[in-house]
């Protein structure tokens, strides 16, 4: 759509550098476009015809490669080095929300070369610099904190209590996020009908200069909240009681309409918090989201941790696989409690998903390692051997010890806070990302050690093994579901190592039969088939995690005595790794360490 005069705000970028005069005679020749959200400005190997600056805005830019996308806002200047050559462009561009873009076509700068050359050469000089130079570079849409825009709705039948508007307000504001509603529009705008480019306008440019912009949409589906709906990057359903089981309501029909799954967020109110609650997969049934969230009203804890979400702020616990070492998460976990820091997400690796589970359900560090004792020395969950035709051990048990403890129905998007569990997908070769279902299957796929335990297999076929082999220390699995800072912790223990064992010394079956049951028999001494069990898991693990500044990675030291699979001894390393973490985080504190203050700054929002 055109516009007929020319906006100048926006366009300074693109006559950066020109005299007033050769501005204005630039601009005089540009129109102003209005771009829906979802349309395509240009595809990939077409030539562009024309020059587009983004006045207000996001547009995504998707390479012709199918390399993740990348953005661009206001002042953006789409595809100049193939406007400039003829060349095919690399990028299919996309408007992400209602959009505006200033327009050069390709006619208006012929007719500036014959009538203005001055000007017509001073404009290609800005361009070519542009090319070579770029002031503002794409940045990646998942990286992307500032400059969004999230629209919290309505949905379902029963009403969400009114307390709620103003407690999520006051925790997105503290988190450095500016909301607005229709009252507020109403006194900015008065009492008039709004214009809808107006408002467009206003709302892009808002989320460009204030940051995290959040827009409170109103219960029923006003032009209000429809814009606040097209304009979002992202869409958080706040719904109340049980799904219904009637049709979408039209709030509803028009965020499933504009926004993939990933783009939404469903949001549980409840009065009163527990560690577990049911209903959670029969909204996502009726409105599939990307992540789930479950709110409390009888306090602001819950409101702090969604908003540290919708502001990239969100803390997350990564705990990578170890088998009794595990113990040690418990203890880590517990320092940092008593340092003030409270996780918003957990996700862990085999023996890292078993005792994260338990903090997604609300537990302490004392009941966790009660749970632990329970699973693993009392049931005996490693020591009952089996028929050695689909793994050495009874799984039948340890799945027994695992249902006793989470529950056999119990459901991971029931449980208060955000989980996942990491297995190694043998059908598909790839990591496995589990965050729905049920929790106990969750940790059995995710623990599931080749040669000792049988693999888990989905109804759909896939084969599922422990998720060490290929995410041991799951930081991936976790950044792909929110931003902000992390703690992980782990045990890479595959540093190189030389082993003093004379190969030609290893005894036969028989040999070796004769000196278990001899007390006095000397057997040589190698690593125990578990050990090396172990080390070959970790074999494929890298040194360099990939932290950024954000991450905070912890690799606690074994308490003396313990063993891999030695998980008799899990109390004492839970308390030694507690003490050990304490100590780390005060040291830490002391000189200023950089991801420790980003994880402290973060846990004290809304303190």
């Amino acid at each position: 759509m055109n516009i007929a005069s020319p906006i100048l705000p926006g366009s300074s970028r693109l006559i950066e550098g020109l005299s007033h005069e050769q501005g204005r005679q630039v601009l005089d020749l540009m129109t102003c476009h209005r771009v829906g959200r979802g349309e395509t400005l240009i595809a990939a190997g077409e030539v562009p015809e024309r020059l587009d600056i983004v006045l207000h805005g996001r547009f995504a830019l998707a390479p012709a490669s199918g390399t993740a996308a990348a953005m661009l806002d206001s002042e953006g200047l789409i595809e100049v080095g193939a406007f400039l050559s003829g060349r095919p462009a690399r990028h299919t561009v996309t408007a992400l929300r209602d959009s505006a873009v200033m327009r050069l076509e390709r006619a208006a700068l012929d007719q500036l070369a014959n009538t203005c050359p001055q000007t017509f050469a001073a404009l290609i000089r800005r361009l070519m610099r542009e090319v070579h130079e770029p002031a503002a570079p794409a940045r990646d849409l998942p990286a992307e904190g500032n400059r969004r825009i999230v629209t919290i709705v309505q949905g379902g039948g029963d009403a969400v209590p009114p307390g709620f508007w103003p407690a999520m307000r006051q925790a997105l504001e503290l988190a450095g996020a500016k909301v607005v509603d229709a009252a507020d529009l109403r006194r900015k705008f008065g009492p008039e009908p709004i214009d809808a480019a107006r408002l467009l306008e206003t709302l892009n440019r808002m989320a460009v200069e204030s940051g995290p912009l959040v827009c409170l949409a109103d219960p029923a589906l006003t032009p209000w909240t429809e814009c606040a709906i097209r304009q979002a990057d992202e869409v958080v359903i706040v719904v109340r009681g049980t799904a219904p089981a009637s049709g979408l309501g039209d709030v509803e029909r028009c965020l499933l309409d504009l926004h993939a799954v990933a783009q939404r967020r469903l949001v549980r109110v409840h009065d009163r918090r527990v560690p577990v609650t049911t209903g959670t997969a029969d909204w996502l049934v009726r409105i599939d989201c990307g992540m789930s969230h479950h709110v409390a009203l009888q306090d602001d804890a819950d409101f702090h941790s969604l908003a540290r979400f919708l502001t990239h702020r969100a803390i997350g616990f990564v705990a990578g696989g170890g088998g009794a070492l595990g113990a040690a998460h418990v203890g880590v976990f517990r320092a940092f409690s008593e340092a003030g820091v409270n996780f918003d997400i957990f996700g862990g690796t085999s023996v890292g998903a078993a005792m994260l589970a338990g903090f997604c359900r609300l537990e302490d560090a004392e009941r966790l390692d009660l749970g632990a004792h329970r699973i693993f020395v009392k049931s005996k969950s490693f020591k009952r051997f089996s028929v050695p035709k689909y793994g050495l051990l009874d799984h039948r048990n340890f799945d027994r010890a695992l249902q006793r403890e989470y529950g056999a129905d119990t459901l991971i998007e029931d449980c208060w806070r955000p989980f996942f569990a990491v297995a190694s997908n043998l059908s598909t070769k790839a990591p496995e990302i589990i965050r729905r279902g049920v929790m106990w299957q969750a940790v059995r796929a995710s623990s599931a050690i080749p040669g000792m335990l049988p693999p888990f297999y989905t109804a759909d076929g896939m084969m599922l093994v422990d998720g060490g082999i290929m995410q041991n220390v799951p930081l991936e699995a976790m950044r792909g579901l929110k931003s902000g800072p992390n703690v992980l912790v782990h045990f890479n223990t595959a540093e190189a190592r030389r082993y003093p064992v004379n190969y030609d010394a290893l005894p036969g079956r028989g040999r070796l039969l004769a000196g278990l049951v001899n007390p006095f028999a000397r057997l040589p001494r190698a690593p125990s088939a578990t050990a090396v069990l172990w080390r070959s898991l970790l074999a494929h693990q890298k040194a360099d995690l990939g932290l950024s500044a954000g991450d905070l990675a912890l690799c606690p030291p074994r308490a003396p005595g313990a063993g891999v699979f030695d998980f008799s001894k899990h109390r004492q390393v839970y308390l030694a790794s507690h003490a050990w973490a304490s100590a780390e985080i005060a040291a830490r504190g002391r000189t200023g360490d950089r991801p420790l203050s980003t994880v402290l700054a973060a846990a004290r929002i809304g303190q």
